[in-house]
């Protein structure tokens, strides 16, 4: 009769999941001796939390706040235009357009550009209003084309 091969599970031996687990186990510090190096190999942190959350919710605030300003600031532009309506002739387009200043007493210039079909600009022309009077002006611009115009757009405003 063959002799019986020992196997893990006897218990002749060690039990080497035992052995795994103990290989792998994490203990905490088991005398004085091991808690001071253990201190002074993992020193606190110079920056205490307090101080750190502070610092940290100041930067947030002082971020928000150039965030709303910044939104303000660039919501209202100081010129807008808009083509109202065009009228295309052959060598000439008519245009009605508005323009709004923020504030009156600035001199603003906006281009008006007229364009082909195949988007190349056949015209433009200077739209300028002087200081003063209402914020919103609307006008009747005429844009000479040295060809048929498809589209009239503003190209920009400035003040000046």
């Amino acid at each position: 009769m063959p002799e019986p091969v020992p196997t893990s599970a006897s218990t002749d031996g060690p039990d080497p999941a035992a052995a795994r687990s103990a290989a792998h186990a994490r203990p905490g510090p088991t005398t004085d001796a091991d808690a001071e190096r253990i201190r002074r190999r993992y020193p606190r942190s110079r920056l205490s939390t307090p101080p750190a959350l502070v610092a940290l919710a100041l930067a947030a605030v002082v971020a928000l706040a150039w965030l709303v300003w910044t939104a303000v600031d660039q919501s209202v532009p100081p010129v807008s235009a808009r083509v109202d309506r065009y009228v295309i002739s052959e060598q000439q387009v008519d245009v009605t357009v508005s323009i709004q200043r923020a504030d009156p007493s600035t001199a603003v210039s906006c281009l008006l550009i007229a364009q082909a079909l195949n988007f190349e600009r056949v015209g433009e022309v200077e739209v300028e209003l002087g200081p003063g009077g209402e914020a919103l002006v609307q006008q009747l611009v005429p844009v000479r084309t040295f060809r048929t115009a498809a589209a009239v757009s503003f190209d920009g405003c400035e003040v000046l």
